[in-house]
């Protein structure tokens, strides 16, 4: 395969990788959180849990050197903090809110505790299902690794979403939701039914916990989580991702947005006052093309794009006058997979065009097919670095835990 072929192939690809591995653990604490609030409870320790967790996973798989006991042993710890959430919040007067931010101190607390001893050893991985076998090129295959936590979360959510609502247990967690006291009048323990919902949520928090310690990055440390347990819940509770605070003024046109950075020049502007909408609605109308903004009309408020239109409107902005630096952090967050492709391949085209990109990203995928040297930052400084023709995804890995 030709080097300009492994770009094309390369980008979707690595999106693809890249979203499957990044997501197993918000994927199984938003399942777990999505049951807790079906009941009525909102559970903000699922971070405590995720990283006691990864710490029970990490230490069980080292001490049996079993990485799927420590799965287990993993969702276990999981369910019996969950357990403590739920039996505390059923006392009077009892916030689950306030309850849930203890419950995380606590959680990371613990792990953080009893993991010391674990900081160095090194745990048996969990393996992965090697889909890319009928590639012989090594970026395919690495790419195409695909861990079984993420395949049964993936086949879990249609699960839970079916049975949410064509059975009997569904219906009853969401009666308990909507109304305790019809649970009650119906005969069902409204507090037994949140306990099971809140246990069964901590389960899947912990095992998303040992995917981080045993598969990706692979190794326990204090610095393992990254919030990804208190975003899991932000999911849950919100559901979509705003990219509009940041750079665009939301009730503001396509074209308006899309002319922020030269309005005041030639030929937009004369006297660096007097705006020349003609040369505007070209300019915008150019661009919307270029790197094909879906929008109804170039007049349309931004705030009705979609995220994927909204980025490349920002990216057609800044990438429309003569720039020698580009900053692009976490460019693709939110956004599916063909919409990440096509913005990583404007960002690739402007590289190509002499741009300097620095792209800050969390997304190892990403950085391995765009980047031509990789630096990792822990605690405000570089702890590693390394050009992309010897990078090792498990020694970036292991600096990205912060060891």
């Amino acid at each position: 395969m030709t080097e300009t072929a492994l770009v094309w192939w390369g980008v979707p690809l690595a999106v693809f990788a890249g979203a499957m591995r990044a997501s197993t653990p918000f994927l199984s604490v938003s399942l777990g959180e999505l049951l807790t609030e079906k009941s009525g409870r909102i559970n903000l320790g699922q971070e405590g849990i995720l990283v006691l967790g990864a710490m029970c996973g990490y230490g069980i798989a080292f001490l049996t050197g079993s990485p799927w006991l420590g799965v287990l042993g993993a969702g276990c710890a999981g369910a019996v903090l969950g357990s403590l959430h739920a039996a505390i919040c059923s006392l009077p007067r009892v916030n689950d809110i306030a309850l849930g931010i203890a419950v995380m101190l606590f959680g990371t607390g613990l792990a953080f505790y009893l993991g010391k001893p674990f900081i160095q050893p090194q745990a048996p991985r969990l393996p992965a299902i090697p889909f890319g076998w009928w590639s012989s090129v090594p970026q395919v295959q690495a790419a195409l690794q695909v861990n079984v936590l993420f395949l049964l979360g993936a086949g879990l959510a249609p699960v839970l979403a079916w049975g949410l609502t064509h059975t009997r247990w569904g219906l009853i967690l969401q009666t308990v939701d909507d109304s305790a006291d019809a649970a009650r009048a119906l005969g069902y323990s409204v507090t037994y039914v949140r306990w099971a919902a809140t246990a069964l949520g901590g389960f899947l928090a912990g095992v998303g916990g040992s995917f981080l310690s045993l598969y990706y990055p692979g190794s326990w440390n204090e610095g393992l989580s990254s919030g990804q347990g208190l975003m899991a819940v932000a999911l849950v509770i919100f559901a979509r991702w705003e990219p509009l605070r940041n750079a665009c003024v939301p009730r503001m046109s396509v074209t308006d947005n899309l002319v922020f950075r030269r309005f005041d020049r030639p030929p937009l502007a004369r006297g660096g006052w007097w705006l020349q909408f003609t040369a505007m609605a070209r300019l915008a109308h150019d661009l919307i093309t270029r790197y094909r903004v879906v929008t109804p009309s170039p007049q349309t408020p931004i705030a009705n794009l979609s995220g994927g239109n909204v980025q490349r409107t920002v990216l057609a902005r800044e990438l429309s006058d003569a720039v020698e630096v580009l900053i692009a952090a976490n460019p693709c967050f939110g956004l599916d997979i063909a919409a990440a492709a096509e913005i990583r391949s404007q960002i690739m085209a402007a590289r190509n065009r002499g741009t300097a990109v620095l792209l800050v990203s969390e997304d190892l995928d990403e950085l391995l097919v765009l980047a031509d040297r990789i630096l990792v930052m822990s605690n405000g400084q570089i702890v590693y670095e390394t050009p992309i023709q010897t990078a090792d995804v498990a020694t970036i890995g292991y600096h990205m835990a912060a060891q």
